[in-house]
């Protein structure tokens, strides 16, 4: 099998309307986090000692794990 038709089979493969309310719900949810941690005086936005941004890192070490799992699992 090509590489092009194992990465077309593999996101044929995928619920993307689970992975649409999922990807809103985790955004919404870090919105959530954000406003509820806003500081005026903050000058920039994505400072890594702010629970937010943590909580930033940690939505992108997730989705890069479920992506590594899904390319995984043949």
């Amino acid at each position: 099998m090509t590489a092009k038709r194992h990465v077309n089979s593999l996101l044929g493969n995928i619920d993307w309307l689970s992975v649409a309310i999922y990807l809103a719900l985790v955004t919404i949810g870090w919105f959530n986090i954000y406003a509820s941690l806003y500081d005026e005086t903050q000058v920039f936005a994505f400072d890594i000692h702010q629970r937010y941004f943590m909580q930033l890192l940690w939505i992108g070490v997730s989705l890069l794990v479920a992506f590594a799992i899904l390319l995984i699992d043949d």
